[in-house]
């Protein structure tokens, strides 16, 4: 199984005014890792919230960090030797840290949301998808996908724990690869009235979202 993105999401409770200052501190946290030149947009308060306001890209990467007034998403794509599933912790667990603690500095969070997308080559990728999640009774399909939520509680925390499985073609150093793209979205679950979330129940939902992330567990449905 191979790592494509690992995108952390972080909902703010209320509009954040400056979103070019919050990236910086971000991007200084992180050690300037997106020094390309940054892409703002002056919008007025009163546009949708959800209009990432600031991007930042690397030069040298190919991770990105997108800021609106609602929300922060910092999406991190290993590179080959880093994008194998049981080696993401060790390598970005302190980035991710990072970015997290300087984003709830100044910003209280209502929603948290981890998303994994990992693809796995296989010849006969619906075949394969038939067999796993559905007893093997769907056969000669060209197209078929599986999805599925169960809500846990993360250290009193409900959580959603998506995972959706579909056969996809990658480009694999030029050459068309069959194989079957599983992403798995573990987000906070939104019940009445939003309440602030810690520092430490955003880290215990991060750590439980590393301990699916082995070839074992990661497309299994439960």
């Amino acid at each position: 199984m191979k790592v494509i993105s690992i995108q952390i999401v972080l909902f703010f409770k209320d509009l954040v005014s400056r979103p070019d200052y919050l990236a910086e501190q971000i991007n200084q946290k992180l050690g300037n890792i997106f020094d390309a030149m940054p892409i703002c947009m002056d919008l007025p308060l009163e546009a949708p919230a959800e209009i990432p306001v600031v991007q930042r890209k690397s030069t040298t990467l190919p991770h990105l960090l997108n800021i609106s007034r609602n929300r922060s998403d910092l999406t991190l794509y290993p590179m080959q030797e880093n994008n194998q599933l049981q080696i993401i912790e060790s390598r970005y667990s302190d980035d991710i840290l990072n970015y997290i603690k300087t984003t709830i500095q100044d910003h209280e969070i209502i929603r948290v949301g981890i998303v994994y997308t990992v693809f796995q080559p296989i010849d006969m990728p619906c075949d394969y998808i038939s067999e796993r999640y559905f007893g093997g009774n769907i056969r000669g399909e060209n197209e078929l996908s599986f999805r599925m939520n169960k809500v846990i509680n993360v250290r009193g925390v409900n959580t959603n724990n998506v995972l959706n499985v579909s056969n996809a073609v990658a480009n694999a150093n030029g050459k068309k690869e069959s194989g079957v793209i599983y992403i798995r979205d573990i987000n906070t679950v939104t019940e009445g009235a939003p309440k602030t979330l810690s520092l430490k129940q955003i880290t215990n939902i991060l750590k439980h979202s590393y301990t699916i992330l082995n070839n074992e567990s990661f497309g299994e449905a439960k």
